[in-house]
């Protein structure tokens, strides 16, 4: 077994965290020590939500979890007080290896996803089947973004920090999501998928996400017991796609 092709791909897959120094030992440094059978016992763990290593990344995730999403009403210039986010609601996750990020309106678990769509030659929407988006995954994120994804407020070859910050104007049922805190003007720039538009500076980097008819075009989480049919439905799907394969393959 490629133990380090494994774990790579099953932290992409199934745990999609950034993992803390003290949990990297048992996926990315001393190997010599850490066998797959260590790893699943982690797996198990986290499972069981007993893991120190997995709680201690969660304590940190509190920063990639914005805490506040303002609505603003227009009709008559009154703003709502901002609302504490849970979070089962729009988060975002920057994958470094790859050089992604993903924003997340629900919890993307096994099965929730149908099929995604490339939107334009560096965005790709997946959706769930009730054609809702589920998750946005811009590529080649560090090159395309006004902002730097480094854990530091300062400002980097003339790139700010990400500032992520949704904001959902209710009159006209459009949800912005700010990628930093300071924009001078904004050119929209339509992509295939119609209710999502990009905001792009005078430079032309990206600065925020425009979902038109937000209320009805972004997915909602399941309830665990929804999530789970939707996990085994997926499972048998998966099984029966194998078979055929397998079939096919004598």
């Amino acid at each position: 077994m490629d133990v380090n092709k494994w774990c790579s791909v099953l932290e992409k897959t199934f745990l999609k965290y950034v993992w803390t120094e003290h949990a990297k030992k048992y996926t990315y440094t001393e190997r010599s020590e850490f066998t797959p059978e260590h790893i699943e016992k982690v797996l198990i763990a986290y499972e069981r939500g007993d893991s120190p290593h997995i709680k201690e990344r969660e304590a940190e995730e509190n920063r990639f979890i914005p805490s506040t999403m303002t609505t603003v009403s227009t009709d008559n210039g009154s703003h709502k007080s901002p609302t504490k986010l849970s979070p089962n609601d729009t988060v975002y996750r920057y994958y470094e290896d790859t050089d992604i990020l993903s924003v997340y309106f629900a919890k993307a678990s096994s099965g929730v996803v149908s099929y995604s769509d490339d939107v334009n030659k560096d965005i790709l929407v997946s959706y769930d089947h009730d054609d809702k988006i589920v998750s946005v995954e811009i590529y080649r994120a560090s090159e395309l973004l006004r902002c730097h994804f480094f854990d530091t407020q300062d400002t980097i070859n003339n790139k700010p920090p990400l500032l992520f910050i949704p904001v959902c104007y209710k009159d006209c049922d459009e949800l912005k999501v700010y990628l930093v805190d300071s924009i001078s003007s904004i050119t929209l720039q339509k992509t295939e998928e119609e209710d999502l538009e990009v905001g792009l500076d005078n430079e032309g980097k990206i600065v925020v996400l425009l979902f038109h008819k937000a209320s009805s075009r972004l997915a909602k989480t399941l309830s665990e017991e929804e999530r789970r049919k939707l996990a085994e439905k997926s499972r048998l799907r998966s099984l029966e796609i194998a078979k055929w394969s397998y079939l096919l393959d004598k």
